[in-house]
């Protein structure tokens, strides 16, 4: 798609969508259950593994009681850690369905949220007389992570790099329009290139998808039948150009390749109108802003949602 098609796609919001399950004659939708806040989280967890995992019948232990027999667990008294751990155990179900696990591996991350709740048992200082579900539920989701890590993608991701990874997934590789894009990756790449190149070889590896020989993850595109609305939005785009500043038009141009040539970065703009850096972004950030204000005047107010998404 050309630069001057992607800037009007991403200067226009998008209209709500109400997605309904699709009803077949005779078949009631499926009702859902009415349960507490407290039990919505974990109900899915729960139905997951209804057919693998039996809970223990136990009930709730107050701070005193659960107190004197973590110290009686950390001891050595296997009968004390059992009591603490049956009563904690479901606590496993609101860690897991935090994290988007399959259901053919579900069994396995409550046997490994299991394994971080009795370290938790064996590590909590009990002198601190702080909650003890607190230092347990970090714990077990601690796990949980390193179960998801190692599990859930085509190669294990390594602890050190795991939430850098997910903050460029989030930002780069799954950007929903072009311009967060590039403004993503170009942040990357002006604060440090080297960890840029190793988060992208880390995706090129854990992503699903087929390796390939592209030196760039893509920039996000349209869908074919999106081109033709986004043609007309080009149009209407190319419209409204001439009603902005000259420099804006400029920056606008060379930011996004409207001219032709391949898109520019604020550092490579900047020398040659003598601005800085900052200053380039302003005058993007208030053309960007004018340039909706005249795209909805007339009467470019919607866009579909797989434009934007």
């Amino acid at each position: 798609m050309s630069g001057v098609a992607a800037l009007a796609t991403s200067l226009l919001p998008a209209a709500p969508v109400v997605l309904q399950p699709p009803a077949r004659p005779g078949v009631p939708l499926p009702l859902t259950p009415r349960l507490s806040r407290r039990r919505r989280r974990c109900f899915y967890a729960i139905k997951a593994t209804r057919a693998q995992i039996r809970m223990p019948a136990a009930g709730r232990l107050g701070y005193l009681t659960q107190s004197r027999l973590l110290q009686r667990a950390q001891a050595g008294d296997r009968d004390a850690s059992r009591l603490v751990w049956a009563a904690n155990a479901r606590l496993a179900y609101s860690v897991i369905n935090r994290f988007r696990v399959r259901p053919d591996l579900m069994a396995d991350a409550f046997q490994e949220v299991q394994i971080g709740l009795c370290k938790a048992i064996r590590r909590f200082e009990v002198q601190r007389l702080h909650e003890f579900s607190t230092y347990a539920f970090a714990a077990m989701r601690s796990f949980a992570l390193r179960h998801r890590n190692c599990v859930g993608y085509a190669v294990r991701l390594p602890a050190h790099l795991a939430i850098a990874y997910y903050r460029f997934r989030d930002r780069v590789a799954e950007a929903p329009t072009r311009p967060q894009w590039f403004d993503a990756r170009e942040e990357y790449l002006e604060r440090n290139a080297d960890e840029y190149r190793a988060l992208l070889a880390l995706h090129r590896l854990a992503s699903p998808s087929a390796l390939d020989a592209a030196s760039e993850e893509p920039a996000p595109t349209l869908s074919p039948e999106d081109r033709v609305f986004a043609a007309d939005a080009a149009e209407a785009l190319r419209a409204c150009l001439p009603d902005l500043e000259k420099r804006q038009q400029i920056v606008l141009a060379r930011r996004f390749g409207l001219w032709g040539g391949p898109p520019e970065t604020l550092e490579q703009i900047g020398p040659s109108l003598g601005l800085t850096k900052e200053r380039i972004r302003q005058i993007q950030n208030q053309a960007l802003a004018d340039l909706r204000e005249l795209l909805q005047a007339r009467g470019w107010s919607d866009l579909p949602p797989s434009l934007v998404r």
